[in-house]
């Protein structure tokens, strides 16, 4: 049995209260690299629901499905557009079956009561038809986000999610009801698909086929609504184009991923020009900083991976001495002391008045490797690399 709308609405916004009063902000002297942002309140996607409605779902299963999409966004994710604030998310709802029908683009829920509205009158019992096309539903969803999500919109540049809800009902298999090639076209576009599988181990191998890597779920896991949002967060953190994101692995994209981007500079140049040109960039830009191991092996692969870039390797780090202590550079002018991990090339840091540092490939050090050097700013150029804050919950930019 459904709760009645008001209750909905009151019992997720008591969960908002207390979710907000203990989120916590990234603090820039916490010496850690920067995670991407978890404040649901402040999502902002375009997110089209496409909800299979045929007989194979039942009504248990759609009222869990309204549940979890409910649930999914009741942690006070803003709902619609708004004038003064560019942190909210366009909720567009598509059923499906043999056919898509499309109860709401993504203009007109402009609220979470709408939102609840809507799902609990379309989504209150299922269809007659026995049969269940992921492709009619999926094209439906490219149709709405091309006309109302991408360029020339005002809201191109918000990362685009399509969650798809399906059973395992009988779906007709014929080139023509292919599901891949419209999966296919949608991720080309950037799109994320996100999959809530209703149904057998079958249907559960055969949506994480369609989904992107990572996001295709159990719709009877009692945890799918965090795993969800956990996507959906995740999916929320990005860099602009020509930025590469900070990730725990760089050979592999589906390793953790921080709220941090970085751009590569090859072009020979003094470390305080370096400085001031990745400041300018704005958006909490500074040079980089590596305060650990696993950051400094990251940033020599992708030196390593990009061509204009060629041994022996040298880079701008941000590191250079203030006042007599080793600092790193941070956003705004800021600053923050060296502590635990270094990576010195023994016997470099005697010159006084060397007091940026570079990270160079050394005979003292093993082949392929780099280490820091201090060094004089003034008869020293080399390539250099920015960071700065990825966009995400807690940072809207315009990507």
């Amino acid at each position: 049995m459904k709760l009645p709308t008001f209750l909905v609405f009151f019992f997720l916004l008591a969960i908002h209260r207390v979710y907000t009063d203990t989120y916590s902000p990234y603090s820039p002297l916490s010496y850690v690299d920067r995670p991407c942002g978890t404040d649901l309140s402040n999502l902002w996607l375009d997110v089209v629901l496409v909800v299979d409605n045929s007989h194979g779902m039942t009504n248990e299963g759609l009222a869990n499905v309204s549940s979890s999409i409910l649930s999914i966004f009741g942690n006070g994710t803003r709902i619609g557009t708004n004038l003064t604030e560019h942190r909210t998310t366009r909720v567009g709802l598509i059923t499906y079956n043999a056919e898509a029908t499309q109860i709401a683009d993504l203009n007109v829920l402009q609220s979470f009561f709408n939102l609840t509205n809507h799902v609990n009158s379309s989504l209150a019992e299922v269809s007659n038809s026995t049969w269940s096309f992921d492709k009619v539903g999926l094209k439906a969803a490219y149709d709405l986000l091309q006309n109302q999500s991408f360029p020339p919109n005002s809201r191109s540049h918000y990362q685009k999610v399509v969650i798809l809800f399906a059973s395992d009902s009988q779906a007709q298999n014929s080139e023509e009801l292919d599901p891949y090639p419209m999966d296919y076209q949608l991720k080309d576009a950037g799109v994320k698909i996100v999959t809530v599988g209703y149904g057998n181990e079958t249907l559960l191998e055969r949506l994480s086929n369609i989904s992107s890597p990572e996001y295709a779920f159990d719709g009877y896991d009692k945890g799918v609504t965090a795993k969800v949002q956990a996507a959906l967060l995740k999916i929320n953190c990005f860099c602009p184009p020509t930025w590469t994101q900070y990730t725990s692995s760089y050979s592999n994209s589906s390793s953790y991923h921080y709220g941090l981007c970085i751009q590569l500079m090859p072009t020979l140049t003094p470390w305080r020009t370096a400085q001031l040109n990745c400041s300018s960039y704005g958006n909490h830009s500074n040079i980089v900083t590596e305060y650990n191991k696993a950051k400094h092996d990251f940033l020599l692969e992708a030196v390593k991976n990009t061509p204009e870039f060629s041994p022996p390797y040298q880079y701008h780090i941000g590191l250079n001495l203030v006042n007599g202590t080793w600092t790193w550079d941070q956003p705004s002018n800021g600053s923050l002391p060296l502590l635990s991990w270094s990576n010195w090339i023994l016997g470099f840091q005697e010159d006084t008045e060397a007091t940026r540092v570079i990270n160079i490939e050394s005979e003292n050090l093993k082949e392929g490797t780099t280490g820091w050097l201090n060094i004089n700013d003034m008869k020293i150029k080399a390539g250099y690399i920015c960071e700065s804050y990825a966009c995400d919950t807690d940072n809207y930019c315009l990507g």
